[in-house]
């Protein structure tokens, strides 16, 4: 069956950071690019964002106030959370809809993680495989999510990968600097919840400025706990809080930025769409291994600093990747894999 109709059936609840970045955008540039008639439907209470940001084409609607699921027919439906999909699976089914659910992490690992309560994880795994069985199509942010999803799920399918893009900024490029007089411009990037390591990016950063001219910038929605933790630590650092597209100008201003994460399966299948954003920007990523596909990608091809063991950092080594002059070529070369555009035709809601 051919499809004229694409209903991006998604919870309120949803951070508005998430929405706007991965789902509003990506349903924006496909009612602009293609011709199909694209509907963004909220399940939930009404939320406040700037409609007027986005096309005309792009309808919003709010389920059972301005659209009915009834009326939701014959189209390509995308859903990315569990609880959505099966409450909706058999109207959407009779309706004669095509349904592609996207995971994006492996939830009853994440519950496990966080209550160790082995009945309550195995009653998610059977979720998440149910939903996995009855979807038309699968997709998912990482390859390695793919092969556990395959791994653990076992029936095979063909399982589509589209991690977290950038769309907008074309790459920049910076300019090298003496290495003898090197003051570097640090910038954290996220929310202060203990997952994305904070502590430890602060960490890193004041030991590392103890002997080196420097300066840390931290952009964030959580102002008043960062301004907390570096209170706390001692260290001096300027507390921006940003709208998507103006993280985006702004980190253009740093040369590395953090992205630190335990190592543990929840973390092996991410997709943080921080890194992509510090590459973009011409901000260096500082890492450590285990982050979904990125970490293996950026030793591989050298456009990181990957920390084996979170120790510290060195600034002949920070100097020797900022000054290379074949790195912006390596990123640039990396960074065509994930065109927005052609990543987006490549997509099940598409094809």
């Amino acid at each position: 069956m051919k499809y004229s109709n694409i209903v991006f059936l998604i919870s309120s609840k949803t951070l508005i950071g998430v929405l706007e970045s991965q789902v509003f955008k990506f349903a924006n540039h496909i009612a602009i690019n293609y011709d199909f008639k694209v509907k963004v439907v909220l399940c939930g209470d009404e939320i406040f964002f700037d409609k007027n940001s986005y096309s005309n084409k792009l309808e919003f609607h709010y389920l059972n106030k301005t659209i009915f699921i009834q009326e939701i027919k014959k189209c390509k439906v995308y859903i990315r959370t569990i609880d959505l999909f099966l409450k909706k699976y058999l109207q959407l089914k009779i309706q004669k809809n095509y349904l592609i659910y996207d995971f994006r992490a492996l939830l009853f690992v994440e519950s496990f993680s966080r209550r160790r309560n082995y009945l309550v994880s195995t009653l998610i795994f059977m979720l998440e495989m149910t939903t996995y069985l009855l979807a038309n199509q699968v997709s998912c942010v990482s390859e390695n999510l793919k092969n556990s999803l395959l791994k653990f799920f076992k029936l095979y399918k063909n399982i589509h990968v589209f991690p977290c893009l950038v769309s907008g900024p074309k790459l920049t490029k910076k300019s090298t600097r003496s290495s003898e007089s090197m003051d570097y411009n640090f910038v954290y990037l996220g929310s202060i919840s203990e997952w994305q390591k904070f502590d430890k990016a602060v960490n890193l950063y004041k030991d590392y400025s103890k002997n080196n001219n420097s300066s840390f910038t931290v952009i964030t929605k959580d102002k008043q706990k960062a301004l907390q933790i570096l209170k706390k630590k001692g260290v001096v650092g300027k507390i921006l809080s940003l709208n998507n597209n103006e993280v985006l100008n702004e980190l253009k201003k740093y040369d590395f930025g953090f992205l630190l994460r335990d190592v543990n399966l929840l973390n092996h299948v991410a997709s943080p769409i921080k890194f992509l954003e510090y590459l973009a920007c011409g901000v260096i990523p500082i890492m450590n291994i285990g982050i979904g596909d990125y970490s293996k990608d950026a030793l591989s091809n050298n456009i990181a600093i990957v920390l084996k063991n979170n120790k510290k950092l060195i600034k002949s080594d920070l100097s020797k990747l900022f000054n290379d002059t074949s790195y912006f070529s390596r990123v640039n070369n990396y960074y065509k894999s994930f065109d927005y555009d052609e990543n987006v035709k490549r997509h099940p809601l598409i094809n």
